[in-house]
């Protein structure tokens, strides 16, 4: 059997109070969601459309008609054809057509994150929705005819002097976008890539970690029992990523059942390489031993978890910037600074090429000018 419907997802309100619209597409009991690039707040929904009292209801419930006549006519084509009624078949008809995914970039960029939603960790899904969402406030439409050199460098100067954003952060951005033309040139949506010849400038990055001291006083304040739930939640999961050298998508998703007697063993979410870890006692102190299943600990989002991590740092009275992702940077860091061998350090991070953990390398060389310099201090 095969169904088509308009749904409103209201388990993914946003913070402004709107909630995305999906066209899920049924066949023989398995669904799947086609982003239809709008959002509204659910009391504008009455299931199946837009209530009248909603400013442009005339306008997105013509565009919802024509976006699933659209998929009810790439289904018919699929009859007609005499193919297989399945999802490969009904996206490569249904995403090339004119006025969907075709030539809307933010509608072909959501379907293909929806489709392909599984293949990636819930921060870099986030962080490509954010990034979407950034470009969108630039430009509300916007087709891939539009985009070119051209509109590269009006982007780049709109992230650089209304944004405020670095270097880096615009290369990410702009990262993002060249993904999924390349993606839409490989499938045939595109015949060749306008922005090829644009060059993504980049700066070098130093990569912040805290010494055994820092990580001392956070280990204090952790004990002292006197901060908020909130930030004592996000301190406790920050501690044991430095404990242990993982990713804030394998702390999000850290369950009791990849919990051994002295070690954890998982698969990595972003590289999905199975590693082992063995659990030094400080880890263990963290972990509720009197729970056996569900999530080992609360995790907030990345962005709020960083935005606590702001407040734990002045409270510890550490003077660095610091980002979930440093736990794992100070594992590496320390644990080649207490003589663990670089070739361990890179099989516990789950590195699959060395040259990823030598980075590290120059971390501790690092660490080493700034020990010594402890002499002139005296």
């Amino acid at each position: 059997m095969i169904t088509l419907k308009i749904f409103l997802r209201t388990d993914a309100v946003k913070n402004d109070g709107t909630a995305p619209l999906y066209l899920i597409l049924t066949i023989d009991r398995k669904k799947k969601r086609y982003h239809t690039n709008y959002f509204i707040k659910p009391e504008y929904w009455d299931g199946e459309r837009i209530k009248p009292k909603h400013k442009l209801s005339i306008e997105i419930n013509n565009f919802l008609d024509n976006f699933k006549i659209k998929a009810d006519n790439a289904l018919l084509q699929l009859r007609k054809e005499d193919k297989q009624l399945n999802f490969e078949n009904f996206e490569s008809l249904f995403l090339q057509e004119k006025g969907t995914a075709n030539n809307d970039f933010y509608a072909y960029a959501l379907n293909y994150l929806e489709v392909y939603k599984k293949t990636y960790t819930q921060g870099t899904y986030e962080k490509i929705y954010y990034d979407l969402q950034k470009l969108k406030r630039f430009k509300p439409t916007l087709t891939f005819d539009e985009i070119n050199y051209d509109f590269f460098c009006k982007y780049e100067a709109y992230m650089l002097n209304t944004l405020n954003n670095q270097t880096n952060t615009i290369a990410k951005s702009l990262k993002i976008i060249k993904r999924f033309i390349s993606i839409a040139v490989k499938n045939g949506t595109l015949k060749v890539d306008p922005v090829s010849s644009y060059t993504i400038k980049t700066a070098p990055t130093s990569r912040t970690y805290l010494s055994v001291e820092e990580l001392n006083l956070l280990e204090d304040l952790f004990l002292k029992n006197e901060i908020n739930n909130s930030l004592r939640n996000t301190l406790q999961c920050f501690l044991f990523a430095c404990y242990t050298g993982l990713r804030y998508d394998d702390i999000l998703n850290l369950d009791y059942k990849d919990i051994s007697t002295g070690y954890i063993l998982l698969v990595q979410g972003k590289t999905n390489v199975q590693i082992t870890i063995p659990l030094i006692d400080k880890a263990k102190i963290l972990i509720d031993q009197s729970k056996h299943s569900g999530k080992v600990f609360t995790v907030y989002t990345n962005q709020k978890c960083n935005q606590y991590l702001k407040l734990i740092m002045i409270l510890a009275n550490i003077n660095k910037m610091v980002s979930f992702h440093t736990a794992r940077h100070t594992f590496a860091t320390i644990s080649l600074n207490i003589g663990i061998p670089i070739e361990v350090v890179s099989k516990l991070l789950g590195h699959a090429d060395l040259k990823t953990t030598q980075i590290y390398a120059k971390l501790f060389e690092k660490t080493k000018f700034d020990q010594m310099d402890k002499w002139n201090k005296m």
